[in-house]
């Protein structure tokens, strides 16, 4: 299966036209680049139309390079160093067999072809192993057709990886492809709609922010007055303007209605259409491949889960299930062993027990959520119309949620990016859970042993965007969980500490070590988040960090999903 339905010229069988591919080739310094260099001296023949990156390793190549180039309209991408055994730095070719792996496999999720991504090793006297490469390379690029994403414009442009070159394709800053109003205007905008301007004098924001916390410099009000000073500029040049959380609990403790994270994320859109934003946690990756999914010319496909044996779903059932991207999340952070695709299985499986069979969302492609507190409004309101659309097309009357961010989108922003009502009903999980626990209408397995101590995690879209703070306790405690509470909880809770996936440096990581020595010294066996970013990250910050708290007998980490429908025995009849 490569992904791409039809042929290049749009019709299913249509023959392709013929076309020279644009080939990405990222190639270390010792082995690859100098076999290409042989390769050329030696005046070997092999298509003209590949662009040669080189990289000291091909260790240093990281799927964000690769899904960027494909996003920026290349045909293909070739990764090749040395071979295994004789990388000169031991072992960076070994890395990048996993990165272009996980590249692959996310170029699949966003719709194109895995085959558009290839690994070969090349050694520095293998000339003619480069340029066969590349000729069977393009030969099955040709096969394949062109890109999806590939325009009219000069080769180098599509190379620009460190640009923007794609957002004039995209249809300009807002919905409808206007040209956005000029700095100045926005900011005014920005203050009026936010009501920043009250925010000179109280502090409470900063005395509650866990930023500030770690990073002294991050300052809420000292970025809100260079903005009353009319200075645009450098606010939107501010690189503290980017460590903002958005976690939403410095509106918590505002008594004058400030809505900060609304603020900074309205600044972030005007520095990123001045061309001054900074490169997020993992390259960028998270909101490249969301940007690759908001093309309407591509057919992501994020619901491989759901092949998993024993998930009842039906077609024409009126509960649709919006699973989001939990599932690709290995392959962003593929370095730590964790199963996010658990998630929306398990959610499936608790509302199979409840007697719900829910239709799946064909077509799904991830919420946006990061696009949209990064301020890459255009991107973001391409996903709303595209998944807004796609769920409405399932005639359902709800729509059942397990990831909290994605529900916040759906519910929340795209009536406002859209200006139009969803028309269906959002509920998270935990919801009907609930409303089976109250009503009697479920059983759960009595624990072997002593009840676990859980000690529950609210995460910020949880809960002070959704609200819910009550039911996932209801329903935990139902489950046999013997609760405890940490420290900070319900509204003022402090989050995972990577908003938005825009940072993750050592004041994100002293946030994650302070959540987790909080359930530690509540007494918890057992931390359970409703979110499987904040899981992910919990447990990568365990696995780096080494505190010793992922399955070692002290803390474990787990998905509110998986706990529950791990727990379930079955529904009562009658």
């Amino acid at each position: 299966m490569t992904g791409e339905a039809t042929g290049p010229s749009g019709r299913a069988g249509a023959a392709p036209p013929p076309f020279s591919p644009l080939i990405v080739a990222f190639a270390c310094n010792w082995c690859a680049y100098a076999g290409a260099d042989l390769a050329g001296i030696s005046r070997m023949q092999y298509p003209p139309t590949v662009r040669m990156v080189r990289l000291m390793c091909s260790g240093r190549v990281h799927p964000s390079f690769v899904l960027r180039a494909l996003e920026l309209g290349a045909d293909g991408v070739l990764v090749s160093g040395c071979h295994p055994g004789d990388c000169h730095y031991t072992f960076g070719n070994k890395s990048a067999e996993l990165e272009v792996a996980s590249a692959q496999r996310l170029a699949a999720a966003a719709g194109l072809s895995p085959d558009r991504v290839r690994l070969q090793w090349v050694s520095a006297s293998e000339g003619a192993l480069f340029a066969r490469t590349v000729a069977e390379l393009s030969r099955r690029l040709v096969e394949i057709g062109p890109s999806p994403l590939r325009v009219e414009r000069e080769l180098g442009a599509c190379l620009d990886v460190g640009g923007a070159a794609d957002e004039g394709a995209a249809g300009g800053a807002e919905a409808g492809g206007a040209v956005p109003a000029a700095p100045g205007a926005r900011l005014e905008e920005a203050f009026a709609a936010t009501h920043a301007y009250r925010c000179i004098e109280c502090g409470k924001c900063t005395g509650i922010c866990p930023v500030t916390a770690h990073l002294p410099s991050f300052i809420p009000r000292r970025l809100v007055v260079k903005g009353l000073y009319g200075m645009e500029g450098e606010l939107a040049a501010d690189p503290d303007m980017w460590a903002c959380l958005t976690c939403g609990l410095c509106k918590e403790a505002c008594r004058v209605d400030v809505d900060l994270p609304e603020f900074f994320r309205r600044v972030r859109g005007i520095a990123r259409d001045g061309g001054g934003t900074e490169v997020p946690t993992h390259g960028g990756l998270v909101h490249t491949f969301e940007r690759l999914c908001s093309q309407p010319a591509l057919a992501p496909r994020i619901n491989a889960w759901a092949e998993a044996p024993g998930l009842r779903f039906d077609p024409a059932s009126d509960t649709a299930f919006v699973a989001g991207a939990a599932a690709v999340l290995p392959d962003i952070v593929n370095d730590v062993p964790y199963d996010a695709a658990a998630v929306p299985r398990a959610a499936v499986r608790a509302l199979n027990a409840l007697g719900v069979q829910p239709r799946l969302v064909e077509g799904e492609r991830p919420s946006g959520h990061d696009l949209f507190y990064s301020g890459d409004d255009a991107a973001f309101a391409r996903l709303a119309r595209l998944n807004a659309d796609t769920l409405r097309a399932t005639r359902a009357r709800r729509a059942v949620f397990a990831c909290p961010e994605t529900m916040h989108a759906y519910r929340d922003l795209y009536p406002r990016v859209l200006g139009e009502a969803l028309g269906v009903e959002c509920v998270h999980l935990v919801q009907p859970l609930a409303e089976a626990v109250r009503a009697g209408r479920v059983v759960f397995r009595p624990p072997s042993g002593e009840p676990a101590t859980v000690a529950y995690h609210d995460s910020c879209r949880m809960g002070r965007s959704l609200g819910l703070y009550d039911e996932p306790r209801l329903v935990l405690e139902a489950a046999g969980a013997r609760l405890v509470e940490m420290a900070d909880n319900r509204a003022y809770a402090v989050c995972c500490g990577v908003g938005a996936w825009q940072r993750c440096d050592p004041t994100s990581r002293q946030i994650r070590l302070g959540r987790l020595a909080e359930a530690q010294r509540a007494g918890a066996s057992i931390l359970i988040s409703p979110c499987s970013r904040c899981t992910l990250h919990f447990q990568c910050q365990a696995c780096h960090d080494g505190t010793g708290t992922v399955n070692s007998g002290e803390t474990k980490i787990m998905d509110l999903a998986v706990y529950v429908a791990d727990r379930i025995a079955h529904q009562k009849v009658g």
